[in-house]
């Protein structure tokens, strides 16, 4: 078994790894389709979360508003 001072620095080098490796894939995505002529199109999940925030932001002030009257 590992004492807790060993397991800890296990996990922060587990940590560090994979945010090495996540970081160097997304350089290489970048790099990959930073010369092509895709043009980013928002998901339909990220469209529809904003949609639904407006409506909510809407509707608290016409709520707010019409109990001030």
């Amino acid at each position: 078994m590992l004492s807790g001072a060993v397991a800890a620095t296990s996990k922060e080098n587990i940590v560090k790894r994979l945010l090495t490796a996540f970081s160097l894939l997304a350089a290489t995505c970048t790099a990959v389709f930073a010369d092509s002529d895709l043009t980013p199109v928002p998901e339909p999940g990220s469209m529809i979360l904003l949609g639904t925030a407006a409506a909510g932001i809407g509707y608290v002030t016409w709520r707010r508003n019409r109990n001030k009257k």
